[in-house]
């Protein structure tokens, strides 16, 4: 048990309070990694100013000339598959972008700030906050019926 009377089972470390679970990567995701993203960014640049505003994230044009240069480039994707992946192929083709914009620190820093594993985590610390309290108050009361 916790000082905080929770129970902790053995065997095999401690089992989380909220779990997140990551998906296997699709076709399409995979697609983008062997070089989707980056290729595409670089022709990107070729025809675009490299001058990205503050907190700038792929829109829905970018994103149509993305699909578009996969297509071309051999790459089979449906609008519904594409679609699918929306918020994951946004996030990661600004990750390659940001790269090439601006540096690795940026691109790292916009990447954790749209991360939904983060998220989950910063919407958990109130839970956090709450059951660190309640141990504080068991541990006074137990002090406190010892003395």
């Amino acid at each position: 048990m916790t000082e905080g009377g929770r129970t902790v089972y053995g065997g095999g470390g401690i089992t989380p309070d909220e779990k997140y679970e990551i998906g296997k990567l699709d076709h399409l995701q995979v697609a983008l990694f062997r070089a989707g993203l980056f290729n595409f960014t670089r022709r990107y640049f070729g025809t675009h100013s490299i001058a990205l505003p503050k907190d700038w994230m792929p829109n829905a044009e970018t994103l149509a000339e993305l699909k578009d240069y996969l297509q071309k480039n051999g790459t089979v994707v449906t609008d519904a598959e594409f679609a699918k992946d929306r918020e994951w192929i946004t996030r990661y083709l600004a990750k390659e972008m940001y790269t090439t914009a601006f540096n690795v620190d940026e691109s790292d820093r916009m990447f954790s700030q749209t991360d939904p594993e983060v998220e989950k985590a910063a919407n958990s610390l109130p839970k956090a906050a709450g059951l660190q309290e309640t141990a504080k108050k068991i541990v006074v009361q137990r002090m406190s019926g010892q003395r």
